[in-house]
């Protein structure tokens, strides 16, 4: 199964894929709010997890969970 990870700090995204990993998950990762919803899709995600507050735009991530 496929798990994308969308969160603006890298400690978080890394921690959440090393466990997923380890379980034998394939993990896609995003830092940004920058086209996440093409880029999840285009990974084939079976599932997202996803930050919904952004710095630069902390309604960002509610926005891209009504997109997905």
């Amino acid at each position: 199964k496929r798990v994308y990870v969308v969160d603006d700090d890298r400690d978080i995204v890394e921690f959440i894929s090393t466990v997923l990993e380890s379980a034998g998950y394939e993990i896609g990762a995003q830092y940004d709010a920058e086209s996440v919803v093409d880029n999840a899709v285009q990974f084939g995600a079976d599932l997202i997890i996803l930050d919904v507050m952004f710095p630069e735009d902390p309604g960002a991530g509610f926005e891209m969970a009504r997109a997905l």
